[in-house]
């Protein structure tokens, strides 16, 4: 992975991680990493997986257009676990140099550390707050925030049948999704449409079109 001037990135923590099992934790980090992973098409580049303080973890996201894309791929994969499977995200975007071996806890160039306020500030709030922060763009924010509504709401069917139109490079039509995970169309036309599936993918295409 070259120096890139500009990148975002996510920073998160296990929701109530501590009312896990050891073995819950295990897969849910083992999710996160294969998310990451899956992710990697888009960015055209290695996103750095890293785990930190126990339940945390950090990516680093290439192409910042699909930073929004990015975070719900990583909540509908966890998502999909289980219903005690969630995770909190800040992200923040800005420039620092990135190499193949980079350790992302080792950094601590400016959106390293804006991401991490972020997410501190997010779970500081009191009463209701999103599970989602974006430090450095208001408009991107006031559209994750309602994002995050949708997030909320998805049980771990919608997210599972949610997570491959994410991560697809390619639009894939009801039929193949189906055949894919090996349901019905009926049945993933109902799971779509009750994640808010269409007016996701309007706004996540909207936002990385005219991202500048």
């Amino acid at each position: 992975m070259p120096h890139h001037a500009d990148i975002s990135v996510l920073t998160g923590d296990l929701i109530a991680s501590t009312a896990m099992s050891p073995s819950q934790v295990d897969a849910a980090f083992t999710r996160l990493a294969d998310v990451a992973r899956d992710l990697r098409a888009w960015h055209d580049a290695d996103l750095l997986f890293s785990r930190n303080r126990g339940d945390g973890w950090q990516v680093a996201l290439t192409t910042p257009r699909y930073g929004l894309r990015s975070i719900l791929a990583f909540r509908a994969g966890l998502k999909a676990l289980g219903p005690s499977f969630d995770t909190y995200i800040g992200m923040a975007t800005g420039a620092a140099d990135l190499n193949e071996q980079t350790d992302l806890n080792t950094l601590t160039d400016a959106p390293f550390v804006a991401s991490g306020l972020a997410l501190e500030n997010l779970k500081a709030q009191p009463g209701f707050a999103p599970k989602i922060a974006i430090a450095d763009d208001p408009a991107l924010a006031a559209t994750a925030t309602l994002a995050d509504h949708l997030a909320e709401s998805w049980t771990p069917k919608q997210a599972e049948t949610l997570y491959p139109t994410l991560i697809a490079r390619d639009r894939l039509t009801y039929t193949e999704l189906a055949e894919a995970l090996g349901k019905s169309r009926q049945v993933v036309t109902k799971a779509l449409s009750a994640a808010g599936f269409e007016h996701l993918s309007l706004t996540l295409n909207y936002l990385e079109t005219h991202h500048d």
